[in-house]
């Protein structure tokens, strides 16, 4: 599993803007660059916890049927 971010898009030419315009822009640019980063953790912490839960899943299954031979 990957989780990593796509290449952004360039940046759009705002030269035709007023500064105020820009800076709306910017802020709306910046606050969806962390809500992907936000994401994108979310994402890895997840697939952490999935991994984990999967180790012990295993590890619980081959002591069961050890267990189980043994008896």
């Amino acid at each position: 599993m990957s989780s990593r971010r796509p290449s952004l898009p360039p940046m759009p030419d705002m030269t035709h803007l007023s500064e105020d315009e820009r800076k709306i822009i910017e802020d709306v640019l910046r606050r969806q660059r962390e809500e992907e980063d936000k994401e994108q953790e979310m994402i890895r912490q997840m697939q952490l916890e999935y991994e984990t839960y999967k180790l012990t899943v295993d590890k619980v299954k081959e002591e069961a049927q050890k267990s189980n031979h043994g008896r």
